[in-house]
């Protein structure tokens, strides 16, 4: 039902900026719509838009300048190491990049990592979010809940919030945000969270049997940032008598691809703003249909810090019929990493993500991380430094005790490597309580 929040936004979206996100909205939704009714159609404007990309990269980026734009495969595949070593050749020198929004990532890597977008990035990314919101259900001015792990660094405006219907909401499922939560929870609202923190205040609800107070109060229920399995879904779907879909996105990108069923493992690619490659997983080759790779995205729309052939460090693949000439329309399951859950020192559940938004901003002297927990008061924190730089274990002292409790004991390793998944990927986090738990139920 369209609320107040709903006519205001637009009408700031009218007067303020021309009503420049009402129209990017609807040039995605013909782009997705297209994707259905034509696709060769679909492809031509998605490829027009990548033809665009990579010209202006090769003029403006310097590390582009010896590339040719004719042909995507010439690029080379780039990871977040490689741009992370040399920040500046991967940056429009026309733009005033320190001007710009950062977008901060650790991800399930434990790699600490920046990418500054651009206005025609946030206009995009913001449309793509509202356009995947209102496919499942949502009006502009319902209630949406991000559980997230706030801090200073993604905090929203309250101006911001109270605009939009916005509503921050902490990711740990302690009793108190919980009931926090369900004081709150009004019809028609939605939900964007991770899988740990819903999982989290979902066994709170059951445990405590609060389920009828929010039964049949949520249109929808979006995770992104780790792995769904159809277990947890089931779970969450029961409990809160809503869909539950599953994003793939992160904080470099955007929306890379979204559920748009849940009865079908597919993931929608976001075509107006993604070109998305799938490869092999030892070289640079396409990978087959049916064959499982690596994810690859190329940003169609950050003319500030373009990120060409992106190395998500995810897997997955893509049938037959959902390849359009050499442009992927559809991928199916992400094979990423399931994040085990983790406790501060009074042993209340902490949302382990608090710990990736610590680690912003400690990117010229830890290249990598991973944190052990042993117990609620003793944790051990593996780390690659950056080459030449000094560990400064006071500052990360600090941001740790700010988050697990100041009676926290940290013991500090510095490793060569931190071991990989089979999807590529380090699991930041360890909780070696719950692992010890898992194994003696499975020796029951």
């Amino acid at each position: 039902m369209k609320n107040l929040q709903h006519y205001v936004y637009w009408a700031i979206d009218a007067l303020l900026h021309k009503g420049a996100l009402r129209k990017e909205i609807k040039a995605q939704e013909r782009q997705l719509d297209l994707m259905g009714r034509d696709p060769l159609q679909a492809y031509e404007k998605q490829r027009q838009r990548l033809d665009e990309i990579l010209s202006l990269v090769c003029k403006k980026i310097p590390y582009y300048k010896n590339t040719s734009p004719q042909d995507l495969e010439r690029f080379p595949v780039i990871t977040k190491d490689l741009i992370r070593s040399d920040y500046w050749s991967f940056q429009n020198p026309d733009l005033n990049i320190e001007k710009m929004k950062k977008y901060h990532t650790s991800g399930s890597t434990g790699t600490p990592f920046y990418v500054a977008y651009s206005p025609s990035k946030l206009l995009a990314n913001r449309a793509s979010l509202l356009v995947d919101y209102m496919q499942k259900g949502y009006t502009l001015g319902d209630r949406l809940y991000y559980f997230r792990a706030w801090n200073d660094l993604n905090t929203y405006s309250k101006i911001k919030t109270l605009v939009t219907n916005f509503v921050m909401q902490d990711a740990s499922g302690t009793s108190k945000n919980v009931d926090d939560f369900v004081a709150g929870l009004t019809n028609d609202s939605i939900i964007l969270t991770y899988v740990s923190a819903i999982m989290s205040y979902a066994e709170n609800i059951s445990r405590r049997r609060l389920e009828e107070k929010v039964r049949g109060l949520v249109n929808a229920i979006i995770v992104s940032g780790e792995t769904l399995s159809e277990e947890d879904r089931s779970y969450i779907n029961q409990l809160f008598q809503c869909p539950v879909f599953s994003r793939y996105s992160n904080e470099e990108n955007g929306i890379i691809a979204e559920q748009f069923d849940m009865k079908s493992s597919k993931f929608r690619v976001n075509t107006p703003c993604m070109w998305v490659e799938i490869l092999k997983i030892n070289d640079d080759k396409p990978a087959c249909p049916g064959e499982i790779g690596r994810v690859v995205v190329t940003d169609l729309n950050n003319d500030a810090m373009p990120i060409i052939r992106y190395d998500t460090g995810d897997l997955s693949s893509y049938s037959i019929g959902d390849k359009i000439n050499d442009s992927i329309f559809y991928i199916n399951n992400i094979d990423g990493c399931k994040v085990d859950p983790i406790v501060d020192t009074r042993n209340e559940p902490l949302n382990p993500h608090y710990v990736t938004v610590a680690f912003w901003g400690t990117g010229d002297f830890i290249s990598n991380f991973q944190l052990i927990q042993h117990s609620p008061k003793h944790v051990t924190l593996k780390y690659i430094p950056v080459d030449n730089s000094i560990f400064n274990s006071t500052l990360v002292d600090t941001k740790l005790k700010k988050i697990f409790g100041n009676d926290l004991i940290i013991d500090y390793e510095e490793v060569d490597s931190i071991p990989l998944l089979r999807s590529g990927k380090r699991c930041f986090i360890v909780n070696e309580m719950c692992r010890t738990s898992i194994i003696e139920q499975n020796n029951i």
